[in-house]
């Protein structure tokens, strides 16, 4: 048996059970204090690039006047919807262009078409181009 100061015998049970709620308290603790780090840090860098992502605003609403912000929908690991906003980095297609451009698609555009094999480079040519291999 177990002696506290208080002079109460306790059993060894007892005292890994007050053990455990310690160390649990200790990690709970750890924890809280990583996450507030997290937050601080995350406060701090978004203060710190704020300037550079207003100005990749202005240039992005200055090059051709369409929206700045790209907004996409994904899924979480269990199927939940978010929403991601990101700086758009390519134009923006008028209706005309986009018409135009889906007419001229390959009968298999579904397929991908950027592997590595069907540019023409398999690296039997030594080449890590990805362009074709001259014959």
């Amino acid at each position: 048996m177990a002696k506290k100061s208080t002079g109460r015998a306790y059993s060894q049970a007892q005292v890994d059970k007050q053990r455990r709620a310690r160390g649990n308290t200790i990690r709970r603790a750890i924890f809280v204090v990583a996450v507030l780090a997290v937050v601080v840090l995350a406060v701090v860098f978004l203060v710190l690039l704020s300037p550079l992502m207003l100005l990749s605003a202005i240039a992005i609403k200055l090059d051709d006047g369409g929206p700045v912000l790209f907004k996409q929908k994904r899924l979480t690991y269990h199927g939940k919807e978010f929403y991601v906003y990101k700086f758009r980095s390519m134009a923006m297609q008028t209706a005309a262009e986009e018409k135009k451009s889906t007419l001229k698609r390959p009968a298999r555009s579904w397929q991908r078409k950027t592997t590595a094999v069907s540019h023409g480079w398999d690296g039997s040519c030594g080449s890590a181009v990805w362009t074709n291999c001259p014959s």
